[in-house]
């Protein structure tokens, strides 16, 4: 195996264990030219996701190639040097076609002047007859408190909202289009050049992101999101918008990234392993929630439902974050060359110690409760 092949297969095996939710955001970065690598990267996978699909898993064969040349305009976004580069992207937008879209992954303070409170989600735009859909997926909520929303952009400002995104690329302390250094700047910007002025809320809930992977989980669940506007028109529906499976389409990312290395392969499979076992484990020992309280119909049960939520989330993030502790030290065991099966065994035998360990303490805190199944996994 060459160097630079050794370094493009870790840098996918860093990938995956990032959209497994196993490390946070540090090895990543979302603007500038690491942000062009790490996205062209991911969406050129998202890309072999789809072309490798079977049995209209995500997408009717037919809408295939118009949904990968919809990933394939994210690479190109980040190829682009002008804002005129950026018009004729959109340009190349197929009017009132949900099939045609592109994903725009946007990064941004959630307080101002802090800039360790850094946070990235995604755009998907859609073109309609004299207007741009912009629409705004965040599983944290820190924006307006909503996981979706969107707003119209006319045809005469496409110009102002091209510089705005190029913009968006870049590392720099100061741009011209909007303030980099105020909370959530470009995205009260889009608002500022938007019809609306304020953003319409879809009916969608997420889970909420309990791991700082905020640079892959924004693209992931923007992804998915287009994909089912595929189906139904989630711009029209009253009705819950439901998103393809998230274990389904990671079984699907995991495969994608495969290729003929079969030792490769191996190592990429005992990363998804450890995700499985893991994330079954922490499932297991979270505290019960009693969704038949979920409801204001009885005050009382709804408030006490709050309470449990909030007891969750907080565990869930507690036990998040240990397992991708424990998981670095599982991943630079076993980073290229491959160690040797019994060294590789004996490593795996003391971080189940120590993984279990850790999280029977939070299980006497907690007390069992029942395990979920895969897909709701998050």
């Amino acid at each position: 195996m060459t160097t630079k092949n050794l370094k493009n297969f870790e840098r996918q095996a860093e990938i995956l264990a990032l959209t497994l939710g196993l490390e946070d955001n540090n090895k990543f970065k979302s603007r500038g030219a690491g942000g062009r690598d790490h996205y062209q990267s991911l969406f050129s996978i998202y890309i072999k996701m789809i072309k490798d699909s079977e049995h209209n898993t995500f997408i009717n064969n037919e809408s295939k190639p118009q949904v990968i040349q919809s990933l394939q305009r994210t690479i190109d976004f980040y190829n682009t040097k002008k804002k005129e580069d950026i018009q004729n992207l959109f340009g190349t937008l197929e009017k009132n076609d949900p099939t045609s879209f592109i994903i725009v992954p946007v990064s941004y303070l959630t307080l101002t002047n802090q800039k360790n409170s850094r946070h990235t989600s995604s755009l998907i735009v859609y073109k309609m007859e004299n207007e741009y859909i912009v629409t705004m997926i965040d599983k944290e909520k820190l924006f307006n408190s909503k996981n979706g929303g969107y707003v119209t952009i006319s045809q005469d400002k496409l110009e102002d909202f091209s510089a705005l995104l190029l913009d968006s690329k870049t590392t720099f302390d100061y741009v011209p289009t909007f303030d980099i250094n105020k909370a959530y700047g470009i995205l009260k910007k889009i608002m500022a050049l938007s019809n609306e002025k304020k953003l319409k809320i879809l009916p969608i809930k997420l889970s909420k992101q309990t791991m700082g992977n905020c640079i892959v989980a924004g693209a992931e669940t923007s992804l998915r999101m287009a994909l089912s506007n595929c189906h139904q028109n989630i711009f029209e529906t009253n009705k819950q918008i439901k998103l393809c499976s998230l274990f389904q389409m990671r079984e699907c990312f995991l495969k994608a990234l495969k290729g003929t290395n079969s030792e490769q392969n191996k190592y990429l499979d005992e990363i998804f392993s450890y995700y499985l076992k893991r994330k079954e484990q922490k499932e297991k020992v979270l505290p019960k929630l009693t969704p038949e309280w979920n409801s204001w119909k009885n005050p009382v049960h709804k408030i006490m439902y709050i309470a449990q939520k909030r007891k969750y989330i907080k565990k869930k993030e507690e036990i998040s974050l240990q397992i991708a502790k424990e998981f670095n030290a599982f991943f630079s065991a076993k980073t290229p060359p491959m160690k040797s099966s019994s060294k590789w065994s004996l490593d795996e035998i003391k971080l189940n110690a120590k993984t279990n360990e850790a999280i029977n303490l939070y299980s006497v805190r907690s007390g069992p409760s029942p395990s979920k199944s895969r897909e709701e996994l998050s």
